[in-house]
């Protein structure tokens, strides 16, 4: 594992066979959403509302794609 700090950037580099590639996603999906709200003028309990939409409309789109596998 190495971590390498630039004058923009935190650079991780880690085996691949420690962390797979959904968990890695997830963490990248976690920074992004740290940058966003960084920058925002919304109130916490508007990202929290916000993050609660999101959530809900993953998973309609889950159980939408889940029904459409189990037809075919």
């Amino acid at each position: 594992m190495r971590i390498e700090n630039t004058a923009d950037e935190v650079i991780i580099a880690l085996p691949k066979s420690i962390i797979s590639r959904d968990e890695i996603q997830r963490l990248l999906n976690y920074f992004r959403y740290k940058e966003l709200v960084a920058k925002s003028q919304a109130t916490e309990t508007q990202i929290a509302e916000l993050t609660s939409e999101i959530k809900k409309g993953v998973a309609e789109r889950s159980a939408k794609s889940r029904q459409h596998e189990n037809r075919h």
